[in-house]
């Protein structure tokens, strides 16, 4: 079927040679139903994108024949993305591990917040850097190594050593053993 052309190169062909920025093809709904467009594999795989017009006309990618059940991405009308959650409450709110293999940048003041009750923050002011743990339990640093050292660049200030001792340094001399 050729929409705008008369030789159709695929099974439904919407061309346009215009520089208008509307859209090419519009889904409409006029009552309670989805605008969406599914997509399915027979007997295997269905997709469906849309507005769900019950959940406030946010835009979701399904993993069902429907919008509203198997939400793996949700944009909220605030903006907010959910993945794998039908309710976003930040710009980026995921439900399930993160896997990165790049890096991930905060800039001077942005923090790595951990725990519900945000007491475990990890951020650069711009001068200094900060762990900041203000929960009830202890900060815990724990190694599979031998040893843990406390550095500045490559001079040494601390040196704890399992079952063993523990020393500080000032000018990379040891000052104090254990």
């Amino acid at each position: 079927v050729g929409i705008g052309t008369n030789s159709p190169t695929f099974k439904v062909d919407v061309y346009d040679n215009t520089t208008t920025t509307n859209p090419l093809l519009k889904l409409r709904q006029d009552s309670s139903g989805d605008a969406a467009l599914g997509f399915n594999i027979i007997g295997s795989t269905q997709l469906t994108i849309g507005l769900d017009n019950s959940d406030g006309d946010k835009f979701k990618i399904s993993r069902s024949s429907n919008l509203g059940t198997s939400n793996q991405l949700t944009i909220s009308s605030a903006g907010g993305v959910g993945l794998n959650t039908s309710n976003p409450t930040e710009v980026l709110d995921v439900n399930g591990n993160i896997k990165a293999s790049g890096n991930i940048n905060l800039e001077d003041n942005g923090k790595a917040i951990f725990g519900d009750g945000n007491d475990l923050q990890i951020y650069h002011n711009g001068s200094d850097s900060y762990i900041q743990d203000t929960g009830t339990g202890h900060l815990v640093l724990d190694t599979n190594g031998a040893s843990i050292k406390l550095l500045f660049g490559s001079e040494f200030l601390a040196q704890f050593i399992a079952n063993g001792s523990a020393s500080l340094y000032y000018n990379n001399s040891k000052k104090l053993e254990t």
